[in-house]
């Protein structure tokens, strides 16, 4: 069923009734995903939040286990987390991409414990994108549109006086039927005319932003001069890894003493330095050239050639974020250029 959405603010408020609600807030520095408070959600001029819902799925730090001695030695309590159901509103056609890029990590491989109750309980509203949001947005370079659905429960189309909605899991079909929503009088079913009109301005978002790139065919030159090129400018920072919806890199350690003590995990990234150094000294990748390399073979290569799709969802917050403005997009058309003159 198509679902028309009249009031908006009234459709938040009784979601928030029987889930812990995530809406997209403006701040001082920018566009968040931050907790609802009973508030008037604005989503005039709302481009992309800073941070990804990556954060609240595969947080920055979280405790895995604690231990401690005990009669028969070591005794460990695992920490998996407690998540009431939650819904995340508003999340962008490449955010939500971001995710099943996740999932195939963390559910599918090997079950991560921590993730996947996170996951379960968390239902995903997407928003069509009335176009490019940010000014370094490429979603439609790596085979993916801003009107996209994929890792969506139920897609958002903004229209003139309210949101049509579409399922698009059963999870997001029966979000209608909890208690909170059932009879709420913020919807009703969506008229033909109504899924027309979002029909249309979803093909226009997808005709402005259409491009005659397409970065995810390219083949990656391992010795290719662009790298040193760009790599000269990187400063290693991670900035790029930490914005990224997709990046999943993390590191493990322990605190406290051999006796008692807990095992905490933090993002990391292959850019910095001592992520690939092994124990007996020897690095593998010593330099930022062969940093970068890792970073871009990964999102365009070796996850591709595993899971058959892309790690990069085109969101630019890498491009944006770069304090030294390394664009991806201009090391891969590198490549593109020099598969179309040899072709």
């Amino acid at each position: 069923m198509t679902r028309y959405v009249e009031n908006v603010q009234l459709f938040l408020k009784d979601i928030a009734e029987g889930y812990s609600l995530l809406i997209p807030r403006e701040r001082a520095e920018g566009w968040f995903f931050e907790p609802y408070e009973d508030e008037e959600v604005k989503l005039e001029g709302y481009p992309n939040t800073i941070s990804s819902p990556k954060e609240y799925l595969f947080p920055q730090t979280e405790t895995l286990y604690q231990f401690h001695s005990g009669e028969e030695g070591l005794e460990y309590e695992n920490r998996i987390p407690r998540q009431t159901p939650r819904v995340v509103f508003g999340v962008r056609p490449c955010d939500s991409a971001g995710v099943t890029r996740l999932d195939q990590v963390f559910l599918e491989d090997s079950r991560d414990p921590y993730y996947a109750v996170r996951r379960e309980n968390t239902l995903i509203i997407g928003l069509v994108c009335p176009g490019a949001v940010a000014p370094n947005c490429f979603c439609t370079e790596v085979g993916l549109s801003p009107a996209g659905s994929d890792g969506m429960d139920l897609r958002a189309t903004e229209l003139e006086k309210g949101l049509l909605i579409e399922e698009v899991s059963d999870r997001g079909a029966a979000l209608f039927d909890s208690p909170s929503l059932k009879n709420s009088k913020s919807w009703r079913e969506a008229t033909e005319e109504e899924a027309a009109e979002a029909k249309r301005v979803q093909e226009k978002a997808i005709q402005e932003m259409a491009s005659e790139r397409d970065l995810a065919d390219v083949e990656l030159e391992f010795e290719h001069p662009i790298w040193a090129q760009e790599a000269e400018y990187c400063i290693g920072c991670g900035i790029c890894s930490f914005l990224c919806p997709t990046c999943h890199c993390f590191t493990i350690e322990h605190s406290g003493s051999k006796n008692k003590g807990k095992a905490i995990r933090t993002w990391d990234t292959c850019q910095f330095q001592d992520y690939s150094l092994e124990a007996s000294g020897f690095n593998p990748r010593p330099d930022r050239l062969q940093r970068l390399k890792q970073r871009l073979y990964h999102k365009f290569k070796y996850f591709n050639d595993r899971y058959g799709m892309l790690l990069c969802i085109g969101c630019g917050r890498c491009v944006s974020a770069c304090p030294v403005n390394i664009d991806i997009r201009k090391i891969l058309a590198a490549f593109e250029r020099k598969k179309s003159v040899t072709s």
